[in-house]
């Protein structure tokens, strides 16, 4: 296979005889990339979130044997990844928002004959209806939570 080697605009470029051209830059240095303020940054926020997260399990795994603990843990998860978050923001230079807290949801049970009708004006007005099997009547939850978003269908 022929190879012809011409370098313009600080690219090398290689044509083969077969018409296909490959470009790569001409000179980068090959050891320089690891040694980056960016790379060291990373490795440190990558070392110091590795004890993060073995501390994250070491705080899950317990509650997770016992369902009131397990519910009662939400604010220390959430604490963990505020300290993650916060990591993220000295080491890396990195903003990552919080994401909402989830709200309640606001639930009403109506008893009614025309259970149907109820449940599609609900679910078009962006809530959520369930229909009752046992006697006429359906559960509505609202669409907005918390979070000020319409319920997604």
């Amino acid at each position: 296979m022929k190879q012809e080697i011409a370098i313009a605009d600080g690219h090398r470029a290689a044509t083969m005889n077969d018409n296909q051209n490959m470009t790569e830059p001409a000179a980068s240095p090959v050891w320089g990339a690891p040694f980056t303020k960016r790379a060291w940054a990373e490795l440190r926020y990558a070392l110091v979130t590795l004890l993060l997260a073995i501390a994250a399990v070491a705080f899950i795994v317990p509650m997770l044997y016992n369902g009131i603990l397990w519910a009662a843990s939400a604010d220390g998860v959430w604490n963990l990844g505020a300290a993650s978050r916060s990591l993220a923001r000295k080491l890396l230079g990195e903003d990552v928002p919080a994401p909402p807290r989830p709200g309640s949801v606001a639930t009403y049970k109506v008893r009614t004959t025309d259970g149907g009708r109820l449940a599609a004006a609900a679910e078009e007005a962006g809530g959520k209806a369930r229909a009752w099997e046992s006697r006429p009547g359906v559960t509505l939850a609202s669409g907005r939570g918390r979070r000020g978003g319409r319920a997604r269908r």
